[in-house]
């Protein structure tokens, strides 16, 4: 039997929601429970009360199993206090003293293990390794106060398994307890209970035997366990594990005119299913309002929140472990709390399904999220019309609401897959994690924190008791080829192997329905497979051992595809289920591999082999590398002999110690003679294990940050405090190693770099004399994973040329760009699968057009551990492990390797349109009738037609960003199309010309359909007369500063601009700016320089629009737009709205970043020739699909920003902000910006 003793529940503080665990001015036995009994089945389950011992006495409370051949097991239980270690000054004492935390623990132990059971909460929640959170100070003051371990009423069971036993605390599975390794087979048959002590109580221990009977029965409600064996359904024990706070007192859960709850909680059945709840009287509710995050993130690779552990004692979450079933849907019993009007409380509430499987945390892959706003409309239809709870003598009703479980996101979790398997290893469930909160934050660029409750919000949402409901069957893929990935000649096929609920479903009534869709989306494949019939006395396998399976025929042409397998019910259900639950999986047809590059490729990828939950298998990923044709890893330190059937090695590595600034001597002006050894040994070890290795990386993550030269954009620097001699140390340790490095290593080529741009590393490198020999590249590292890889500025991939032009200003040299190892990451998260592989690819154009000796792509496999949740962690190929599924840019970055293996660039062909790219290379490894160029084309917005002029014809081979070809014959001139997904011609002849034939903008042409237009900008007056509604003003807030502090991009200076009316022959009436010459400058080399730079300075205009011509209107519900006549100059437009009561807000996005942050995915860019609507989105919304370092808020600055949120506010354009450029940073180099003129038509909103 089990004995259910007084459980601790959160009470309301004075300051919520703040959240303090518990109030310091009240004592903590005041939330302690009543004593009750409540008999469920288990092997054995019982109450331990403990007294007033101290953690050094060592008397506990001994559990014995004895298990079936003799042999037992005991399971010591005594409190403890844990030795911690300040994070910070603290009450007189400083950081780092040890201090006692009194009372923290049960400790439970067992041969070989030891179990620490937080009562008090478990401190580390609150701290990181050098910070803490504000709560952290707060429980250390409190801490003597909070219901201790000794006081602790601790629900103990234990349950049998195959040769084991399962030990669960308070409702939640803890560990599996196996039997004696000499006796693996022997079962658990009996359990005593000892107090060795006189600190313990044990109020009750027992075996309960299994009963049958009719369990919708009250009379047998006491043996809900039985129903949770053999059914669909598992009741959480939410009387075990309280969290109230509004429902704390004078509240009670009633059922019509009689008591229904007692103190410990009630079974009960609801619906006309009859779904077993244990529902928790409302004094032992839990609230949702109160789930926070504690210690979040820290380090980019450790985040406490996302691995807890039920043993942690986190007090301000509601997070059961229960053993691991294929559960699709949660059935949630709960109540509204319409008390405390002031915090405006919401109705969210997020039900996750997951499994935490400690340090570091876990990733978002891993975490299958259900979030629903339960409305008044939506919540009626789920109200049990018996239950209520009564409050200051009114009835609060009771709704059963069911939340769908994304259970298809982790299907490898829930038949007990580890990323680390195999195909074909054997797999066991285990357990998963099942969590309430309410509101999730949103997904910020630099850390997805979705996956956190969001401290804003306060949820109204009270909950009484849960169920999880089960599907038949849970599905395992077993892959025939690592990642489902193909070439021609494999057999293409994936087995799906079901794993049913054995203890639930005597009889499996369930279909496998499975769906393939192209790239696009359209539905190419639709078949059904019954789940095969399998007796239960076998265990669900069949004769051979093996589980039931069906092999699923994947022949389809090269390309990209979605694989979607349903399980869904074989019948209708009187419920109305129509699915259990889909796994999104994916598969690659690769082309035939045409690539003859070894050792001498450029491509490569990144590899965290067994680090942040990667697979680390050197074959599986091996064999992935291969056939995408990358032939670098970096990061795994796998040596070139291990890679041997794979051809891959490491092209470049760091050269450690440059960037150790203690390597200096003491003057500061030469290195320590320790320097050179520790890289004679590096180089050595390195080159042993790499033979092909070819370049160093110099100052990896180690440059001056984002302190640009000023020279860049012709003004004289201006130092910071010790800002110089800082630089200059960056010109000794790069002329020490240069000098070091060609000497001993003459091969091996330096790349400066990676800082992000790498513009101030170079900087400072080449401002202070270095041997121009001693450079070789200028690495970049590109950080911009949410900017277009054609965008100008510091962050994408043409920053290179920025770079170039600081090292020519300060060496009048050219050199060269080439990829740091460590390179652009795109997340697939914010930019979505078609755009992360659309910009993965141009990245690598970029690069290649540019002559780069070296290109590294993100990774190859997602991280599944929390570092998936960074800038860093969700830029794989593949989907995390272990399954691997492709992603879109797999098979795109498959594509571009297989085309452009072993080139080199040749020339940009001419298209009229600055944004509108052709690049020529020459496959100069292949002869005539192979293919000996290879022309790419793309665009950085929309999409068209291209007409192609040849001086002869012959065939060539029209290739898409998925592989897909088409062979022609062609002569003369012939049409295809761009867009921004690149597509590939390889022929044996060069093409003379292109021309645009056709333009147009889809995307943002649909942002106009929902828009409404509120000021046209230029008009007839009434006597008929051109009429402009903007003035040129004088407003210099954006000018850029030279006045010490850091530059960041883009550099502005006021420009001289020209406004006109003219009649446009598409648009009619518009207005025209114009960029005219600026007064002419005395052309003078700055001090210290060689060269001048090209004019990079971006010129702006502020236009205001006169009132009368400008309407109020209701903030926007997706954001503002206006019509542009481009001219490809990577201008940009702003907007400045001001409200009904005079306050401005504006486009302007916000610094601090060491960069603009203002529009990162080029919204507003003027990146297109023509016209189009471009807009920018006042709020988050689906009309935009990618997002810059911040959500869509993040682009607005001034004192009415928060009041785009709110639908009633109102306000007018004011003003409208213009830049163009003079110059830019192009594709292969600067460019001058040959239009410099652009037309506007209706501002509008939607």
């Amino acid at each position: 039997m089990s004995v259910l003793l007084g459980n601790f529940s959160l009470a309301a503080g004075e300051d919520f929601p703040e959240w303090i665990p518990y109030p310091a001015e009240n004592a903590a036995g005041k939330w302690f429970s009543e004593e009750n009994v409540l008999e469920i089945e288990s092997l054995v389950s019982f109450g331990i009360q403990t007294g007033e011992a101290l953690s050094e006495k060592k008397e506990s409370v001994v559990v014995t199993i004895f298990w079936s051949n003799g042999e037992k097991t005991e399971i010591r239980i005594r409190p403890s206090a844990v030795e911690h270690e300040l994070k910070g000054d603290f009450e007189g004492q400083v950081k780092g003293t040890k201090i006692q935390l009194a009372d923290a623990v049960l400790i439970l132990s067992w041969p070989g293990k030891e179990v620490r059971y937080w009562v008090r909460p478990n401190i580390r929640c609150f701290h990181s390794g050098w910070g803490t959170t504000p709560k952290y100070f707060e429980l250390l003051k409190i801490w003597n106060s909070l219901p201790g371990a000794s006081e602790h009423s601790l629900k103990f069971e234990l349950r049998k398994s195959p040769g084991a036993a399962e030990l669960f605390l308070d409702g939640s599975f803890i560990e599996t307890i196996p039997a004696p390794k000499e006796t693996a087979e022997a079962q658990a048959v009996r359990v005593s209970v000892e107090k060795k002590g006189a600190f313990a109580k044990i109020h009750s221990a027992g075996n309960t035997p299994i009963r049958n009977g009719d369990f919708s029965d009250p009379a047998n409600a006491r043996y809900y366990a039985r129903i949770v064996e053999h059914s669909a359904y598992y009741p959480l024990d939410f009387p075990a594990r309280p969290r109230v706070r509004t429902f704390a007192e004078d509240v009670r859960l009633l059922n019509g005119h009689d008591i229904l709850e007692t103190a410990w909680g009630t079974f009960k059945c609801l619906g006309e299913n009859r779904i077993p709840f244990l529902l928790a009287p409302a004094e032992r509710s839990s609230d949702v309002g109160i789930c926070r995050e504690g210690q979040g993130n820290w380090a980019l690779e450790v985040d406490e929140y996302l691995r807890r552990q039920p043993t942690d004692g986190f007090p301000s979450s509601i997070h059961f472990r229960v053993p691991a079933r294929p559960y699709f849907r949660a059935w949630v019993v709960l109540a509204f709390d319409d008390s405390q009007k002031e915090l405006k409380k919401d109705r969210f509430l997020t039900v996750r399904l997951t499994k935490y499987l400690g340090d570091p945390g876990v990733g978002n892959g891993y975490l299958a999220d259900t979030t629903k706003e339960l409305t008044p409309e939506y919540v009626e239809k789920f109200r049990e019309p018996e239950l209520y709870v009564l409050r200051d003598g009114r009835k609060l009703p009771v709704y059963r609401v069911p939340v769908e479980l994304d259970l298809g996101k982790i299907t490898d979790l829930a038949v007990g897959r580890s990323w680390r398997d195999l195909p074909n290893d054997e797999v066991m469930p285990t357990f998963l994690d099942v969590e309430f909160f309410g509101k999730p934050k949103l997904n910020f660029h630099q850390t997805d924190d979705r996956s956190k409750p969001d401290p804003d919000s306060v949820s109204a949402i009270q909950i009484l008791g849960a169920t999880l409901e089960s599907a038949p069957v849970g599905l395992d893929i077993v892959e025939s080829q690592p990642g489902n990935v193909f070439l021609p000649h494999e057999k293409k096929e994936v087995k799906i192997c079901f794993r049913p609920d054995i203890s639930s479903f005597p009889e499996i009534s369930a279909i496998l329905r499975c769906s393939v869709r192209d790239f696009e989306g359209r539905k190419l494949h639709v078949q059904e497979y019954p789940c095969p019939s399998v007796s239960p006395k076998t265990h669900w396998k069949t004769a051979s051992g093996e589980l039931p399976s069906v092999m699923l025929p994947l022949e389809f042409p090269t390309g990209f595809y979605w694989l979607d397998l349903e399980c869904a019910p074989k019948k209708p259900r009187p419920d109305g289920v129509k699915s259990f639950f889909t796994v999104r999986s994916s598969f690659s047809i690769l082309p035939k591999d045409e690539r003859r590059a070894g050792y001498d490729s450029p491509y490569g990828l990144w590899w965290f082999k067994f680090v942040h939950f990667v697979p680390g298998d050197t074959d599986f990923v091996g064999s992935l590398m291969k056939k995408c044709g990358a032939r670098n890893a970096y990061y795994a330190n796998e040596s070139e002999e291990a890679w041997a059937k794979y051809q891959i090695g490491k092209r470049q590595i760091t050269l450690r110690s440059v960037g150790n600034f203690k390597m200096l001597t003491d003057d500061k002006k030469d290195v320590k003679p320790e320097f050179y050894a520790q890289l004679e040994e590096w180089m050595e070890m390195n080159l042993e294990k790499y033979p092909h290795l070819q370049e160093v990386c110099v100052f990896h993550e180690s440059g001056p940050g984002a302190d640009y030269p000023y020279e860049l954009w012709g003004e004289k620097q201006v130092w910071q405090e010790g800002q110089e001699e800082r630089h200059r140390q960056y010109g000794v340790m790069a002329q020490k190693a240069g000098e070091f490095m060609k000497k001993n290593y003459p091969q091996i080529k330096l790349a400066v770099g990676n800082s992000g741009s790498s513009i101030q590393t170079i900087g400072a490198v080449t401002r202070w004399g270095i041997d121009p020999r001693f450079v070789d590249f200028i690495g970049t590292e590109a950080t911009g994973q949410q900017a277009p890889p054609e965008k100008p500025g510091d962050l994408s991939p043409v920053s290179i040329h920025a770079a170039r032009e600081t090292a020519k200003v300060f060496t009048g040299r050219d050199y060269r760009g080439t990829c740091c190892y460590e390179f652009t990451s795109r997340t697939e998260r914010t930019l979505g699968w078609k755009r992360q592989a659309q910009w993965y690819v141009r990245d690598a154009l970029v690069c290649l057009s540019n002559g780069f000796s070296t290109l590294g792509n993100g990774e190859i496999i997602d991280p599944g551990n929390c570092y998936h949740n960074t800038l860093w962690g969700n830029a794989g190929l593949l989907q995390r492990g272990p399954y691997c599924f492709p992603k879109p840019a797999y098979q795109a970055f498959a594509v571009l390797t297989n085309v452009l293996d072993q080139v080199r660039v040749k020339r940009r062909i001419s298209t009229g349109a600055a944004t509108v790219y052709a690049v020529e290379f020459n496959r100069f490894t292949r002869k005539a009738g192979e293919g000996t160029f290879a022309t790419v084309f793309w665009c950085a917005r929309g999409e068209g037609k291209l007409r192609l002029e040849a001086e002869r014809g012959g065939s060539v081979r029209l290739i898409d960003m998925m592989g897909r070809e088409k062979k022609l014959n062609v002569s003369g001139s012939w049409e295809i199309p761009f867009s921004e997904s690149p597509c590939y011609v390889i022929s044996d002849f060069p093409f003379a010309a292109a021309k645009i034939t056709e333009r147009s903008f889809p995307e943002d042409f649909s942002r106009f359909k929902l828009s409404e237009v509120v000021c046209p900008l230029a008009d007839l007056s009434a006597d008929g007369k051109e009429e402009i509604s903007l003035m040129l003003t004088e407003d210099a807030f954006l000018d850029s500063k030279f006045d010490g502090r850091n530059a960041e991009w883009p550099i502005r200076r006021k420009g001289n601009f020209e406004l006109t009316a003219v009649n446009d022959q598409e648009k009619g009436l518009v207005v025209e700016i114009s960029l005219a010459a600026d007064d002419k400058k005395e052309e003078k080399l700055l001090p210290g320089t060689l060269a001048r730079p090209a004019d990079l300075v971006t010129r702006y205009v502020r236009l205001e629009i006169s009132r009368e011509k400008s309407p109020l209107f209701s903030a926007p519900k997706h954001g503002l737009g206006i019509w542009v006549d481009g001219n490809s100059g990577w201008g940009r437009i702003m907007f400045e709205l001001e409200d009904e009561n005079g306050n401005i807000v504006r486009s302007t996005g916000v610094g601090g970043w060491g960069c603009d942050s203002f529009d990162w995915p080029g919204f507003m860019s003027i990146n297109f020739d023509g016209w189009n609507f471009i807009a920018l989105p006042t709020r988050d919304s689906e009309a935009f699909d990618a997002w810059g370092p911040q959500q869509a808020a993040a682009n607005w600055n001034g004192p009415a920003k928060e009041c785009l949120l709110h639908d009633e506010a109102k306000f007018r354009l004011k003003a409208l902000i213009v830049e163009m450029n003079v110059e830019t940073l192009g594709l292969t180099g600067t460019e001058k910006v040959k239009n410099k003129k652009i037309r506007l038509k209706d501002f509008s909103v939607f």
